[in-house]
């Protein structure tokens, strides 16, 4: 989905938005987070939790659950999160990219706080709408206008050539995608693509492969209608085992776990 276009005498810029899941979460836990997506956590409740916190492992900064907390998380920031059975927050999680891969807020250091009482009872609202599109609707809205408000000033303002082949990856992302398969499409050795690859990217072409792959199957699981031996299936896994534990290796949790830990979804275009 493209939601702004800019033209400067030859530059066309363009940037995608993706909403990756969205969804209500009630679980303790105690985890180690490195996402390949940004986040908007916000807790809509009246009371503070002051038992559950998030931190940023690169600055050591701490965010204790506060009443209508909203906080934006950054792609790729790790993180530890202490979530106790106090803790009850909406969750919204989405890139924004310059193409395939390349997120707008990749490689920023901070968690930000953007609490505010008016913010959290809209996004509130938003979860409680009945009908399903327009919720997913003013989701997007929701997401895109906290981002224009926190952009980053050096932006990239250029095309890439292996654009049409990141755009390819994602459109078909299955497990059988590889690093040879990806430098076969663009007529190079594997060797001077991968060179080429991570000097634009800023990450491998395994590890792009491995991102995509995980956005697929968590956008998959998280409309809460396949099952994980589905979604295995669907992403060419050649068994639900080895997909369980890619996902897991990748995410942090068994996939059962986390289709269980969404109390409430709003899945990509639902």
């Amino acid at each position: 989905m493209i939601i702004f276009q800019k033209k400067n005498q030859d530059l066309f810029w363009r940037m995608d938005f993706r909403l990756v899941n969205a969804f209500v979460e009630n679980t303790s836990y105690d985890r180690f987070f490195k996402l390949p997506f940004n986040i908007i956590s916000c807790r809509c409740e009246a009371e503070d939790a002051p038992e559950s916190f998030i931190r940023n492992e690169r600055t050591g900064e701490c965010f204790h659950a506060r009443s209508n907390q909203l906080l934006f998380i950054p792609s790729g920031l790790p993180m530890f999160i202490h979530r106790r059975a106090d803790f009850f927050c909406y969750d919204l999680h989405f890139t924004l990219e310059h193409w395939p891969g390349r997120d707008l807020f990749s490689g920023l250091e901070n968690i930000m706080d953007l609490s505010s009482q008016f913010k959290a009872a809209e996004l509130k609202s938003i979860f409680a709408e009945s009908d399903p599109r327009i919720a997913a609707a003013r989701m997007r809205s929701f997401v895109f206008r906290i981002s224009a408000s926190i952009l980053p000033e050096t932006r990239e303002q250029r095309e890439w050539r292996f654009l049409p082949l990141t755009r390819k990856v994602r459109d078909t992302v299955s497990a059988e995608w590889s690093v040879a398969r990806m430098a076969e499409e663009a007529h190079m050795s594997q060797g001077a693509f991968s060179r080429e690859f991570s000097a634009n990217m800023g990450c491998t072409a395994r590890q792009f492969l491995q991102k995509e792959l995980l956005l697929k199957a968590l956008s998959l699981l998280g409309t809460g209608e396949k099952t994980v031996q589905a979604v295995a299936g669907e992403l060419h896994f050649s068994s639900p085992f080895y997909f369980s534990k890619f996902f897991r290796k990748a995410y942090g949790m068994p996939p059962s776990e986390y289709v269980k830990s969404c109390t409430s979804r709003f899945g990509p275009g639902k």
